[in-house]
């Protein structure tokens, strides 16, 4: 997940959203969790990082980059 924008050329892949439905039967979810489940749905559509994660009531929004240079990734 990154803070700013990243120095590196990049593209954006898709903005998505990770929310925690269905898992507030098992009880409270942790805001860590709900990023985490985010970044797998990121890493399966191919991308490298989350830019301009957003934190709702019961999720998360952000959009998925990929980095165009293979050296470069910050």
């Amino acid at each position: 997940m990154l803070q700013e924008h990243p120095t590196c050329p990049f593209e954006e892949l898709a903005i998505i959203s990770g929310t925690a439905e269905g898992w507030w039967s098992l009880g409270p979810v942790s805001s860590d969790a709900v990023v985490r489940a985010t970044s797998k749905k990121a890493r399966r559509l191919g991308g490298h990082a989350l830019l301009g994660v957003t934190f709702e009531p019961h999720g998360v929004t952000a959009t998925v980059i990929r980095f165009t240079q293979d050296d470069c990734q910050r």
